[in-house]
């Protein structure tokens, strides 16, 4: 059984190298790692991270970030295996709503939808949330093997 791993708008930032280039490699390693295992990418349609996919990086004209972007889009985007694209996700209680930026609920509603997953986010405001890791707290446990003999 795979996992379902929902980032949010990180990934795309660390890819097209705004968070610079140590953490544009530790997410390529990173996306690497999750084709290797079993586990799988959730994006959601029209939510701030499948938006910034189109601006930040389906649209670049740099060398570097097309060549990313073919990447990210053949071995997730069009790969059922290592990705799950929703069009929505399922509400979530009234309660956890409550605790959650309107522009992050999208993550909780797409791992109420799948009924599992964990959330990876830089935002420390939802980080101690059920189910919610750090970027850099996750991608420290979830290493290479090639990486960490």
């Amino acid at each position: 059984m795979s996992g379902y791993i929902i980032p949010d708008e990180w990934l795309i930032h660390d890819l097209v190298g705004e968070n610079g280039e140590e953490a544009r490699d530790a997410t390529i390693n990173f996306l690497g790692d999750v084709i290797r295992k079993c586990d799988k990418l959730v994006i959601v349609r029209n939510s701030p991270f499948s938006s910034k996919i189109l601006s930040m990086l389906a649209k670049n004209e740099e060398t570097i970030i097309r060549r990313i972007w073919v990447y990210f889009r053949r071995q997730f985007i069009e790969n059922s295996r290592k990705c799950v694209i929703l069009k929505g996700g399922e509400p979530i209680g009234t309660d956890l709503l409550k605790k959650i930026p309107p522009s992050d609920q999208y993550l909780f509603e797409a791992r109420q939808a799948l009924g599992e997953g964990v959330i990876v986010t830089t935002d420390s405001d939802i980080s101690d949330l059920p189910g919610v890791r750090l970027r850099a707290d996750f991608l420290a446990e979830y290493p290479s093997p090639r990486r960490n003999p």
